[in-house]
């Protein structure tokens, strides 16, 4: 399957049997629920809540880790560190890094699965 290389599918697709309804359902859901787990992150950190920015970014974690989203789990597990460590020096940069490359993981995916009912 052919994707921009900000994402890989082929894990996720083998894990689905191939079903490319299920994995477009997915692609949607992902769309539709990552920009709100990206606002608790930035509303835990305007609130000072490293910890809780940690939670945040490990939900988003998980999610961006289906579709092999790897510098997003990147950002997400140093932000997930950082709560961990009740630290928020920097945290400021990782999320404005982590909303550009949400972007790009988005628009891989709408075009994945543009590609999925070509």
């Amino acid at each position: 399957m052919d994707q921009p290389a900000i994402i890989e599918l082929d894990s996720l697709m083998a894990n689905l049997s191939g079903d490319k309804t299920i994995l477009a359902e997915l692609i949607d859901l992902f769309i539709d629920t990552s920009p709100a787990m990206l606002a608790d992150i930035r509303s835990e950190f305007n609130a000072g809540k490293a910890v809780a920015m940690g939670k945040a970014a490990h939900k988003l974690k998980g999610s961006a880790t289906n579709f092999g989203a790897r510098q997003v789990v990147d950002l997400t597990y140093e932000l997930e560190n950082m709560g961990g460590e009740n630290r928020m020096a920097g945290a400021d940069r990782l999320i404005e890094q982590l909303s550009e490359r949400l972007a790009e993981v988005t628009r891989a995916l709408l075009t994945a699965k543009g590609d999925l009912t070509a």
